[in-house]
């Protein structure tokens, strides 16, 4: 199975998701056949039986980070 990547289209504004093959020549717009630009995402795609999607991949990132550090105390949310 081919990998999926995020483009924007210069001309038309678009955001689309496309499924190629890694190295494949880079597609143009379905829309308008305009130039694509690859957008990267916060958090990576998990295409697997027991994904629940991107929001909760970001969801686990968030809370990974909320653990307060040694310096700042029980209050920080900044590590």
């Amino acid at each position: 199975m081919a990998p999926t990547y995020d483009y924007h289209c210069l001309r038309c504004d678009n955001h689309l998701t496309i499924r190629h093959r890694i190295g494949a020549p880079r597609p143009c717009c379905p829309h308008c056949q305009g130039p694509l630009r690859p957008v990267i995402s916060a958090a990576p795609a998990i295409h697997a039986r027991m994904a629940h999607g991107r929001e909760d991949a970001v969801r686990v990132l968030e809370s990974s980070r909320s653990v307060p550090c040694q310096t700042c105390g029980t209050s920080c949310r900044h590590h």
